[in-house]
């Protein structure tokens, strides 16, 4: 069963809109402010794919519809 709080994927699959919780590097060495914030621009999108691996996502926060967590 997937956690939809607290789900890993690759930066390449990051879309708009998803709600980022973590990643594989520490927040005090990102050049992100925030703990935790809405993917909202192209700039950040491309910062976050040259700088990680993967992320760790909220699908419960996000507001891109492909990663919205489903309704039960």
């Amino acid at each position: 069963m997937i956690d939809i709080k607290n789900e890993k994927i690759v930066v390449n699959a990051l879309k708009l809109g998803v709600f980022i919780s973590g990643s594989d590097i520490p927040w005090s060495k990102s050049d992100f402010m925030l703990h935790g914030f809405v993917l909202e621009g192209q700039v950040i999108l491309d910062k976050i794919r040259s700088t990680c691996a993967y992320v760790v996502i909220d699908r419960t926060k996000s507001i891109c519809k492909a990663f919205q967590a489903k309704a039960k």
